[in-house]
């Protein structure tokens, strides 16, 4: 049998594992549920370790098999010693040495990086950023991340938090911020603050298509808002142009700093594709400097699992 990998994204909730060929052609999948109530790092370390193990065996394959392990984690990573430094999504995690505590499992090589950080790889190995040496990843979800993708190489910085686009401040003059928020991106734009406003808009505008698309005002989301957009709704239409300055911003800034080849839109906003692009490009065009190619990642979800897995490919195979 020639060498496999073994690839995790460990989320807030799910740990999902696969083992692929070094040609990422992915062979077999687990899931499961993380341990959210756990008194100590340990539980979840051999959760994930027993989901390693039960992937081996349901395959048909032993840890000799294996070139090597690869994880992603919600939590800025110190890779050199796999040490999670902020991970408040996984009880007891922050400051674990979680490659060395897979070390007391298995005698492969295990690599641990940054969930967006891994969707950056995942996009660059298998999705929309192929053959770019220059790119940024913006992940567009629940909250805001980024991957700055340089020189062919994975960009972390000094403190492992290079890329943290979510904390630049867009909006230092924003009225009724929450304690701390200095008007940063992800407050102003990610999918959760996009939410908020739906929902605004709906019950101050009950009779209007974002309410009745919802259903019930506080159904209202960012999926509602593109789709009242698309019929015209001035509510929703206003929600997503202010949205779309914020991303602009974001792509000027990174092109006055890095000026890549592209800006790779990931999460679940980047599905909507060029309704997304097109505005956020004519928007960024104003500001003079030249506008990168902006595209959506390809691979959804799958993004952080392929970059697991090239954690390894890129290194053993």
């Amino acid at each position: 049998m020639s060498k496999l990998i073994v690839g995790v994204d460990v989320g807030g909730h799910n740990i999902r594992t696969v083992i692929s060929d070094l040609e990422g052609t992915i062979l077999i999948r687990r899931s499961a549920k993380i341990d959210r109530n756990a008194n100590d790092s340990a539980t979840n370390v051999r959760l994930l370790a027993e989901e390693i193990l039960a992937s081996l065996e349901g395959y048909g394959a032993t840890e000799k098999d294996l070139a090597g392990i690869g994880v992603g984690v919600p939590s800025p990573v110190d890779p050199e010693e796999g040490k999670l430094l902020i991970c408040p999504n996984i009880p007891y995690w922050t400051g674990l040495k979680l490659g060395k505590s897979l070390e007391t499992y298995f005698s492969v090589p295990v690599e641990i990086e940054n969930d967006v950080n891994i969707a950056t790889l995942g996009e660059y190995w298998k999705g929309s950023a192929q053959g770019c040496r220059n790119f940024f990843f913006i992940g567009l979800g629940t909250g805001i991340g980024g991957g700055a993708f340089i020189n062919g190489q994975l960009h972390s910085g000094t403190n492992f938090c290079a890329a943290e686009i979510g904390y630049l401040v867009l909006a230092p003059n924003q009225g009724g911020r929450r304690v701390g928020d200095l008007g940063w991106f992800e407050s102003v734009a990610s999918g959760l603050a996009l939410d908020q406003e739906a929902r605004r808009a709906a019950f101050m505008n009950s009779t209007g298509n974002l309410a009745s698309i919802a259903g019930e005002p506080a159904e209202a989301s960012t999926l509602t808002v593109f789709e009242a957009a698309s019929m015209g709704d001035s509510d929703a239409t206003a929600i997503l142009e202010q949205a779309f300055e914020y991303y602009a911003l974001a792509v000027v800034n990174i092109t006055a700093l890095l000026d890549p080849d592209a800006v790779i839109f990931g999460g679940g906003i980047a599905t909507q594709g060029e309704a997304l692009l097109e505005p956020v490009r004519g928007k960024a065009a104003t500001y003079g400097l030249p506008v990168p190619d902006l595209r959506c990642a390809q691979l959804g979800e799958e993004a952080q699992i392929y970059g697991a897995l090239y954690l390894i490919a890129s290194k053993y195979a």
